[in-house]
């Protein structure tokens, strides 16, 4: 307890100040680069003095945000799928909160804020919001000191919905073994991760665990059966080759879009939401509800058709009597 001295990656001296009562860390900071030993000092003895007045006065005690985030990198941290984003944030946030209480929360997230841009700013402002949340949970703070933190809302879906047309112009420009792993990706609608993780079994893709954190089986479709397996590249590999053939060949999708061109094949089929929900894994329909204006095209080919007089299109959106061709294709 009190002020430390340490050596910061860049070979500076830096100081921590930490401060402990009843077996419990109220204060755990490092303060800014340049800081003196005295600003050190001053600044130890004025938190504690703050502690003790609190006391003296009978005020219930507002903790630091550091102390805070020390709770959540040590309870929460461990157990996520991604750390490095949540550690980020912390690392994003610290010098806006250093010194701190938790009932200034708000003020920070403006500091913060002002530094920051589109979905970035987003995400930050949201972690400040999560640890008022966690503060309250663990009996630190009687209130949710976060619900006045104004996020803006974040527009960042990609509308973009590949054809299988523009797929195989693109996977012109690519090995064989990568578009293999495309196709997988675009006929049966699984995440990047979900792909490389995913076991075959019963002519399905079984993933134990995806991105919400629920099970996922997904039927390996006609074009799929002789190809479907473990991509032999890694992740990060194959979505620069796509991109980079994308470019090559004048389309500006990536390789999530491939994705979004599974959704679209359902609806031009005519499968109903719900339907396309439980083949892309959302657990909520808000997110597949992205896809309903896709549904347009298909409103107006039925409507052409009864405008028309001629017979309506069956469910794969061909005039009823004709029949798509029968002869096996090659996906790659």
């Amino acid at each position: 307890m009190g002020v430390n001295a340490y050596k910061d990656r860049e070979g500076r001296t830096r100081y921590r100040v930490t401060f402990s009562r009843d077996g419990r860390r109220l204060v755990d900071e490092r303060l800014p680069a340049g800081t003196t030993k005295d600003k050190a000092e001053a600044y130890f003895a004025r938190t504690v003095s703050q502690w003790f007045d609190r006391d003296r006065l009978g005020i219930q005690e507002i903790p630091l945000i550091s102390a805070v985030m020390q709770e959540y990198e040590a309870r929460i941290i461990p157990g996520l799928r991604s750390p490095s984003f949540a550690r980020d944030c912390i690392r994003a946030a610290a010098s806006h909160v250093i010194g701190h209480r938790l009932d200034r929360l708000a003020d920070c997230a403006v500091s913060m804020g002002k530094t920051l841009a589109g979905t970035t700013k987003v995400h930050r402002l949201r972690f400040l919001k999560t640890l008022a949340r966690y503060a309250v949970k663990w009996g630190m703070a009687d209130r949710d000191y976060g619900i006045t933190i104004q996020v803006p809302a974040l527009h960042n879906e990609r509308q973009f919905y590949p054809q299988k047309r523009e797929v195989a112009e693109i996977l012109r420009h690519m090995s064989k073994p990568m578009r293999l792993a495309c196709w997988q990706l675009y006929y049966s609608g699984l995440r990047r991760g979900e792909l490389w993780t995913a076991e075959i079994k019963n002519g399905c893709y079984v993933n134990r665990i995806t991105k919400n954190r629920q099970p996922k089986v997904t039927p390996i479709t006609v074009p799929l059966r002789k190809i479907a397996g473990t991509p032999t590249m890694t992740r990060d590999a194959l979505s620069k080759r796509f991109r980079s053939a994308a470019v090559k060949a004048g389309y500006p999708y990536r390789l999530h879009d491939l994705r979004h061109g599974q959704a679209s094949m359902l609806l031009a089929a005519g499968a109903p939401l719900i339907v396309i929900a439980e083949a892309l894994g959302h657990k909520d329909l808000k997110s597949t509800r992205r896809y309903a204006h896709l549904q347009t095209n298909l409103k107006a080919a039925w409507m052409n058709f009864a405008a028309t007089g001629r017979q309506v299109p069956d469910n794969m959106g061909l005039p009823a009597g004709r029949r798509p061709a029968t002869g096996k294709k090659k996906v790659a």
